[in-house]
């Protein structure tokens, strides 16, 4: 019998065998897995001086993707939930416009527990996500193209990239 081939919710992520892919995903659920295919799916908004929260629920009620505010993050980066937002897009994926709509007030928002929630970029930064991408394409057969993607990974991460008793890596 041949193993189900997962299909990966991260963009540009290839399927793989179920049996390979389980114990590298063991958390990501149905819903998430749901809300990031939606997040690429096209929608139009106009917002002019709208309330964040209204406009946050406007997206989600329209794109059918649970967002939530996380009060307490955004207040203590300085802003009101009802900070007013200006957003004008036409046929526009939905993670670009959370993109557009959370950047200027430096915000984020991150999939976590089956919605997605709007955060401070500190609170996100610590919210931790594993991901399959295929590298193999960017890379020749000969060895030092894996050294320069290990050392790309090494310096755009924070963590133990060395070898310690067997552990590490």
């Amino acid at each position: 019998a041949s193993a189900k081939v997962f299909e990966s919710p991260f963009p540009g992520a290839r399927p793989l065998p179920e049996d390979f892919v389980e114990p590298l995903f063991p958390h990501i659920s149905d819903a998430a897995a749901v809300i990031y295919r939606k997040l690429d799916e096209k929608t139009s908004v106009a917002f002019d001086d709208l309330p964040l929260s209204d406009a946050i629920h406007f997206i989600s009620r329209t794109s059918g993707i649970p967002i939530v505010l996380d009060v307490v993050a955004i207040e203590e980066s300085g802003l009101l939930i009802d900070e007013p937002v200006n957003l004008k897009v036409r046929n526009t994926p939905v993670r670009s416009i959370l993109k557009l709509l959370l950047e200027d007030l430096e915000l984020t928002y991150v999939v976590e527990d089956d919605v997605i929630k709007v955060t401070s970029l500190e609170v996100a930064s610590i919210a931790l996500t594993t991901g399959i991408f295929p590298v193999a394409d960017l890379v020749t057969d000969d060895r030092k193209g894996w050294k320069q993607i290990a050392r790309i990974f090494e310096q755009e991460t924070d963590g133990l990239w060395e070898r310690v008793g067997g552990c590490g890596g």
